[in-house]
């Protein structure tokens, strides 16, 4: 009797312990399921059930009884550790404010040797490019127009930075563009390497001439609501063929507007603007954080969305550390045209619609600037995040795919939220569904597509449900694919990929249809597929087995275009799946996909490569 009453006692004093935890403690921000006010309401529950089966001691409830106290000492053991939290980083918030600064100083760089040819070598030089509350001195070291190196030391540990020389490296594993704090190579997110090649003299440093105003526009991910990469030209233009390769890591698609072909890489910033004709660079900048996706193009300007998925810090329940938000350039000259910041990063393509730019946060929120000049016109909370899923513009309406299942429509001129709903109609736990707010929802004759990840396993689901994920590295999930319409958001038609064993990968996943009137084209990271389905019915018409790499494939001349994971490219015949040919590439492509203006393809390589070749080409695998 002693024995019971101290299991029960224990057990009622968990409830107020595990409130304390979720409410005010910070534990659970980023738990799937609801937050800390899911976990404040189901933990107590559970506790109390545990309570009850204590007070039924008798045999025939010891199968019960154990099962249940076992789990709940798991629960209560779960709530004093640190397993799964937002805990802070592992370094000092004042550290990671000196990366920021240095990220936003690499940026101000650039900005100044456009102007002066050279690279500032003291930083109240680059005052007019850095925000108004960087007033933190740092040392500059300059070799005239072919590099610089900075530091700004952090207590006794300096937190550097190198640029473009190589001969200011101090180590010979130092990231190029990338800050790093002390010896600590934790402290800074590792990058993938990457083969850099950088200029050691002014020649293409310097901006061109302004010449004859650009035409053409992308004001979208992959150019339009289809996703489908291709940008049309006029029938007599001929096809081009080049190669070139960037100081950077190249993992998202060619933006392609008029004569231009800008890319942007993901860990330095490195943004290069390209003749289409000849691949010359006109000239080339640096965002102040990383690139996932391509900027969207106007006829005047550049507009990127930048940010990472590092530790916040100071704001443990946004992912992304300083600086996030939007940037605009001038298209003819790579200027600074204004700057929007946001809480947490903006990981994918903005959207531009006439006088409007509207870009997705990490932080549950839709943000929308002027064009003009960057002034600030609405900000709209969101019932759940949105990591890298681009946002798809139609008409006046912002489309938007959300974590826990969720697609969002809003007005892009007031950001008034018109309607959201669920994808997985048979939702039994937000806990067991994600990947929505990874990947981006497609639009064709009027049906919306999307997809999402549905975890079937139930160790899985109960990991997830005490924190505890981290050590099931693996889940069973099913890929699944749906229909909605875009007017009404009534679910059309829902359609399985398939199921297997799916590793959590850092940041964007996969799953961006690609739409072709009434055909689509999905990746499935589960089943390691390429699927094709009827986009107002959703019944499929082919599946493909090659390990596909995380970009959409293309769609022409009833061909799929498609890169995998093993440097391979493939064509296969859109009517049947049947394999055309394939071929090898000079580097992996990642999450890019094929960009298509008029009679050329353009593919990003994560080694910096960009290859520019004729499709036909393309369509017959031939280098």
């Amino acid at each position: 009797m002693r024995r019971r009453r101290l299991i029960a006692g224990i057990l009622l004093l968990q409830i107020p312990v595990v409130a304390w935890f979720a409410l005010l403690a910070g534990r659970f921000t980023h738990f799937p399921g609801g937050g800390p006010g899911a976990i404040a309401l189901a933990s107590p529950a559970f506790l109390l059930a545990a309570w009850i089966s204590v007070s039924a001691w008798g045999a025939r409830h010891a199968v019960v009884r154990g099962s249940t106290l076992g789990l709940a000492a798991v629960m209560i053991v779960r709530m004093y550790l640190p397993l799964g939290t937002a805990s802070p980083p592992s370094y000092a918030l004042e550290a990671m404010d000196a990366v920021g600064l240095l990220r936003d100083v690499a940026a101000a760089q650039e900005q100044y040797r456009l102007l002066h040819g050279r690279y500032a070598e003291d930083d109240r030089a680059l005052r007019p490019w850095l925000p108004a509350t960087e007033r933190t001195r740092l040392s500059l070291q300059a070799v005239a127009a072919s590099g610089w190196r900075g530091s700004i030391t952090v207590g006794t540990s300096p937190c550097e930075i190198w640029v473009r020389d190589t001969t200011l490296r101090r180590t010979r594993d130092a990231p190029e563009g990338v800050p790093r704090c002390g010896g600590d190579r934790s402290r800074v997110r590792k990058h993938s390497k990457v083969s850099t090649i950088l200029d050691t003299a002014t020649a293409g440093l310097i901006a061109s001439p302004v010449r004859a105003p650009a035409s053409g526009v992308w004001n979208q991910h992959r150019g339009d609501g289809s996703r489908s990469g291709i940008l049309p030209a006029p029938d007599d233009e001929q096809p081009h063929r080049w190669a070139t390769t960037v100081g950077g890591e190249l993992r998202a698609p060619a933006a392609a507007a008029g004569p231009d072909v800008i890319v942007a890489a993901h860990g330095n910033g490195e943004l290069v603007v390209m003749d289409l004709p000849t691949g010359q660079r006109r000239f080339r900048i640096r965002v102040p954080n990383w690139v996932h996706h391509e900027p969207a193009i106007t006829d005047a300007m550049i507009v990127v969305g930048f940010g990472n998925n590092e530790h916040s810090g100071g704001h443990p329940e946004v992912l992304g550390s300083p600086p996030s938000g939007v940037a605009a350039y001038d298209r003819q000259t790579g200027m600074l045209r204004w700057r929007g910041a946001t809480r947490g990063s903006v990981m994918s393509t903005p959207v531009v619609s006439d006088s409007v730019v509207a870009a997705v946060s990490s932080a549950e929120e839709v943000v929308a600037w002027r064009l003009s000049d960057g002034h600030p016109l609405w900000k709209t909370r969101l019932p759940g995040p949105s990591a890298m899923a681009n946002p798809l513009l139609h008409g006046d309406t912002l489309i938007v795919t959300l974590e826990r299942s969720q697609l969002c429509w809003l007005d892009i001129r007031t950001g008034t939220r018109i309607r959201c709903t669920h994808l997985d109609q048979a939702l039994t736990g937000a806990i067991t569904t994600w990947g929505a707010g990874h990947a981006s929802a497609a639009l064709s004759e009027g049906v919306l597509t999307a997809t999402f990840l549905r975890r079937t396993s139930a160790l899985d689901i109960g990991a997830s449900a005490l924190g505890l994920g981290e050590y099931f590295p693996k889940h069973e999930e099913e890929h699944m694919l749906v229909g909605l319409s875009s007017t009404t958001g009534k679910r059309l038609w829902s359609l399985s990929l398939g199921r297997g064993l799916s590793a959590h990968v850092s940041g964007h996943i996969a799953g961006t249809p690609t739409l072709e009137g009434n055909r689509g084209f999905v990746v499935s990271p589960v089943t390691g597929a390429i699927v094709a389905f009827n986009v107002q019915t959703g019944h499929p018409l082919w599946r493909v087995h090659f390990r596909p790499a995380r970009g959409s494939p293309s769609v022409v001349a009833d061909a799929v275009l498609m890169a995998t994971q093993d440097t391979t490219f493939m064509v296969l015949e859109a009517g049947t799946g049947a394999m055309r040919c394939t071929q090898k590439l000079p580097g992996l492509s990642d999450r890019a996909g094929l960009t298509i203006r008029g009679s050329t393809g353009i593919l990003t390589l994560r080694n910096g490569v960009v290859l520019a070749r004729p499709l036909h080409d393309w369509l017959r695998c031939e280098a």
